[in-house]
């Protein structure tokens, strides 16, 4: 087989044999005819193998960039540690990463300029909401005796703001450790 054969010495003997063994009387044009048509035929195939052979690592290689893209748009939209930065830092109440001795009685936050409400969410460290406050224009709150309840636990709690009316949907997540007695 030649490279610009698609079919091989093989294939075509097969093909001339079958010709001549047919019942109907055949001449050398038409037995040529018939093998220039095969030739096409196999030659269209393999162009059409040779273009999906070309077509998966190409849309491979787009699905990858469009997932490092995402990846990269995300990672700098939120950053990766849970750091209050700049003039804010100290507004946090407990700060995250604080290590309690029992449940706050008290959590506070960054007001957010155009915000309407705040309401906070607890959660604990697999995310899962065990107290969700009530709305209040306050960006503070005294966390009442259901929402200490939900923390009556050892171990690392979660919170998040969620804020109506501002810039920013939630503040968080921020995070505190209540140690074991």
């Amino acid at each position: 087989m030649n490279g610009d054969d698609p079919l091989d010495d093989k294939d075509e003997k097969e093909l001339r044999d079958a010709l001549r063994a047919s019942d109907a009387m055949t001449s050398a044009e038409h037995d040529d005819a018939i093998l220039a048509a095969a030739r096409e035929a196999a030659a269209e195939h393999a162009r059409r193998r040779a273009r999906r052979a070309r077509l998966v690592p190409a849309l491979a290689a787009a699905a990858l960039a469009v997932v490092a893209i995402g990846l990269v748009t995300f990672t700098q939209l939120r950053p990766m540690d849970d750091t209050v930065r700049g003039d804010d830092a100290g507004l946090v109440v407990p700060p995250s990463g604080a290590r309690l001795d029992s449940a706050p009685d008290e959590l506070a936050w960054p007001a957010q300029p155009g915000a309407t409400a705040y309401r906070v969410v607890l959660r604990d460290a697999s995310a899962v909401v065990l107290w969700r406050g009530p709305e209040s224009a306050a960006n503070r709150l005294t966390l009442p005796t259901d929402g200490r309840r939900a923390l009556d636990r050892a171990g690392t709690y979660l919170w998040t703001v969620e804020v109506d009316g501002g810039a920013r949907g939630e503040l968080g997540p921020y995070w505190f450790e209540i140690a074991a007695r």
